[in-house]
């Protein structure tokens, strides 16, 4: 039986995270979403990035548009799981692009600002993280890598995998230590639960953070020593 486009559709979106990292130019979200992906390659998980960015030569809007998951994909999904923004500088053009629904996620600085109107009309939650205080907190350190720390953490990417990414890749010796801390920050999110259950959400029904073990049916021997049966009015027998 063939599967249909709705079908196929359904059982990517099960199997797969996808995730839009925005910033304005010289932010670092290029940066932070080819380590994710490097992240992903190194913790056996699938990925592809698509890179867009706004019509200025430097300083304007930026956005990393990534797909991880575990089986090879070949496009971006029909939506976003999560966007998360460094800063809101002209990110309203993408509107178009970073497609969210009711069960996506919205991450960003309040201290940049409110997120644009386009976003928050689709009924995605924003949840307000200090990202530039937080990065001030560890000097040395840079805003996108604690995107990245946080990217990975939220998609389930071991620390390890990040951390190993960077280390390939960083070429300034000075300010390694410092930027590998701040990967590891976002490691608080397994520790606040009241986080991870608000990024996770619920469905119509049932939380997404809850995990329902159905304990095995036990099996015992039993002695029959009788057996009564009844016969309905209609014949059958019970």
């Amino acid at each position: 039986m063939n599967e249909t486009k709705a079908a196929r559709s359904a059982r990517n979106a099960a199997t797969s995270l996808s995730i839009a990292l925005s910033g304005s130019g010289g932010s670092g979200v290029m940066t932070a979403g080819n380590l994710l992906l490097a992240s992903a390659a190194r913790a056996g998980a699938y990925g592809l990035m698509v890179r867009t960015s706004g019509p200025q030569i430097r300083g304007g809007e930026a956005a990393a548009l990534l797909r991880l998951g575990r089986q090879p994909m070949n496009s971006l999904g029909d939506h976003f799981d999560l966007l998360l923004a460094i800063d809101w500088q002209n990110i309203h053009r993408f509107a178009d692009e970073i497609v969210l629904v009711p069960g996506s996620v919205i991450v960003g600085d309040p201290d940049e600002g409110e997120p644009p109107a386009e976003f928050l009309a689709r009924g995605a939650r924003y949840l307000p993280l200090p990202l530039k205080k937080m990065t001030k907190a560890i000097p040395g350190s840079w805003v996108n890598m604690l995107a990245l720390g946080l990217a990975a953490a939220l998609a389930g990417l071991p620390a390890a995998a990040a951390e190993a990414a960077v280390r390939e890749s960083w070429k300034r010796a000075e300010t390694l230590q410092a930027n590998i801390e701040q990967i590891g920050v976002p490691t608080w999110i397994e520790e606040d639960d009241a986080f991870a259950r608000a990024v996770l959400g619920t469905t119509s029904k049932f939380p997404r953070w809850a995990i329902a073990y159905k304990f095995p049916a036990r099996q015992v021997t039993r002695l029959v020593r009788s057996l009564e049966v009844n016969v309905g009015r209609t014949g059958a027998v019970t």
